[in-house]
């Protein structure tokens, strides 16, 4: 977890803002990346004016402050849940925050080395996961064929042989493979009953991995994602979410472009989940501490036996800890 640490200076030399804020903050819990982001985020004043331009060229003497992202103590990581396993696959529930893969801090622990940590212990080996990586035999690493953000938690889908690929990728390729997410969001008034999302999807201009709904005149990815109201109260409620397709963070930006976005989305949700009411309260301050989004369910075939399968994973913690939430949902399968 990161908390904000207040942050001020003096400039002693004309040079960019980003450059001037490294040189200037040598703490090794605060990275580089963590300045640029509080400069795009609009963190960062110079002379008391909000800068977002990190190529922005500061002079001797100019006063920069703001607050950046300090790294706290990364919480224990521990072997993944498995929720099915057999000799052909695996299934497992991802907690939020845990990346599925290798991220560009090598520190940083992701599920895929977990699992092979596992599969490795199981034959006696004990070197370093990427170490694992390479002295299991290639036909028994896990094959991951999709992902999860790191903020968004639930069932992830293995191979555990080879020769098992190409099935389950052809399945996904095709959308044949049902996937659904439960999501708790921020609302303004009753959300229907059913609604379908298909507006096309684009990366955002100078926002690094963030995507947008597109414009009409747009060249686009097309995105639909199926849409369900579980249960509402007042302005919160709990909703099914089916991806048809499978875009980078769909789901997020089609809630978000509905103006439901989910709660704890830093990303796509920040402001909308921070409404103010007409005295300039805040309508709802939310203490999420996660992305409220979860795969809690996936049907696909079989890729050994041909058999239909469905996998789900247990009620999200999110949903059950609010103590606004209905006592009976009603959800029907």
């Amino acid at each position: 977890m990161s908390e904000l640490k207040k942050i001020g200076f003096v400039c002693k030399e004309k040079g960019r803002l980003d450059k001037s804020l490294q040189r200037s903050i040598s703490e090794a819990h605060i990275s580089n990346s963590a300045l640029r982001k509080a400069v795009f985020a609009g963190r960062i004043t110079i002379n008391g004016v909000v800068c977002r331009r990190p190529d922005f060229t500061v002079r001797p003497g100019d006063r920069i402050e703001g607050m950046v992202e300090e790294k706290g103590k990364r919480p224990a990581v521990t072997a993944p849940v498995i929720v099915y396993r057999d000799e052909f696959i695996i299934a497992v529930d991802k907690p939020a925050g845990l990346p599925t893969h290798k991220t560009s801090d090598p520190s940083r622990a992701n599920l895929y080395d977990l699992l092979c940590s596992m599969l490795a212990e199981e034959k006696g080996m004990t070197e370093r996961p990427s170490e694992l990586r390479s002295e299991l035999q290639p036909e028994k690493r896990p094959g991951l064929l999709h992902r999860l953000d790191a903020e968004t938690s639930g069932l992830l889908l293995f191979t555990l042989r080879r020769e098992m690929n190409a099935s389950l990728a052809k399945q996904f390729e095709e959308h044949s493979i049902e996937k659904r997410y439960l999501a708790l969001v921020s609302c303004s008034s009753r959300l229907p009953a059913t609604w379908t999302c298909s507006d096309p999807i684009l990366r955002a201009e100078r926002k690094r991995n963030r995507y947008r709904t597109a414009r009409p005149d747009e060249e686009a990815m097309s995105a639909v994602t199926h849409f369900r109201t579980v249960w509402q109260k007042d302005k919160v409620a709990l909703i099914e979410a089916r991806p048809v397709t499978g875009r980078p963070h769909q789901i997020r930006v089609h809630l978000s472009a509905g103006g439901t976005p989910i709660v704890g989305d830093t990303f796509y949700g920040k402001e909308l989940n921070n409404r103010r009411d007409g005295n300039g309260r805040k309508e709802r301050e939310e203490e999420a501490g996660r992305l409220m989004l979860h795969a809690y369910e996936l049907v696909f075939e079989h890729p050994a036996t041909g058999k239909r399968m469905t996998l789900r994973t247990e009620e999200p913690d999110f949903a059950e800890a609010r103590s606004d939430k209905p006592k009976a949902t009603g959800r029907k399968r």
